[in-house]
């Protein structure tokens, strides 16, 4: 295994130097974002814990540290580590994408005290960030086109779970437990880009106002 340290992580990596680069450059890009959202509790705990981010050069050992199958990332608050593999690059965009998500988890996990919020808001936030890109070295948000097919035919067909439903989910329910998870990763996704985006969007004339604070909140 091999190390270096960013301004803000501490990668540990026995994959290919420029996959741990790129993983670097794309953390460090969409940190301020989650800083600029969500301030830490406590000022500068982002330097002072330095964030451990393990990156596997083969799938194998990527689950034996515990990665689900089918997943391209996880955060891990056991070890308090953020882990992805190398795939060769074939799949670029899509570890990326996991990337920024869980990305935002382990922040929040040290930000709010080593706590998670409510899934809606931290799986809906993930999927925010995922739908990111990086440009011109300037992170864009984007509609994370993952989700965006699938909420829109459940709202069109009223299959949707109510809100009043969702927003009190546990993490067991929202996983499955009371509804299908894509369907919840989607609506959460959609609640937080349209609470995000609904002031500035096509739709703002009908946002109410008290909708501005649900986020913040």
């Amino acid at each position: 295994w091999k190390a270096f340290r960013s301004k803000h992580y501490v990668f540990v990596y026995n994959s290919r130097q420029e996959i741990a680069n790129m993983v670097a450059n794309q953390i460090e890009a969409i940190l301020p974002h989650y800083i600029e959202r969500f301030p830490p509790s406590e000022p500068g705990i982002v330097d002072k814990i330095a964030p451990v981010v393990r990156i596997t050069s083969e799938l194998d050992v990527y689950h034996l540290y515990g990665g689900p199958p089918g997943s391209a990332g996880y955060w891990s608050p056991g070890h308090e580590e953020l882990v992805f593999y190398d795939d060769g690059s074939s799949r670029a965009d899509v570890t990326l994408a996991v990337l920024r998500h869980e990305a935002f988890h382990q922040y929040v996990f040290y930000s709010c005290g080593k706590v998670a919020p409510y899934s809606w808001f931290n799986e809906g936030y993930g999927d925010y960030f995922a739908g990111c890109k990086l440009k011109g070295g300037q992170i864009v948000e984007e509609p994370f086109l993952w989700r965006t097919s699938l909420i829109q035919k459940n709202v069109q067909a009223k299959k949707h779970v109510p809100l009043k439903d969702i927003m009190r989910f546990e993490q067991q329910d929202y996983y499955g437990g009371k509804a299908n998870i894509g369907l919840c990763y989607a609506e959460g996704w959609s609640i937080v880009y349209f609470l995000n985006k609904g002031p500035r969007s096509s739709v703002a004339a009908r946002f109410k106002p008290a909708w501005r604070d649900i986020l913040k909140t």
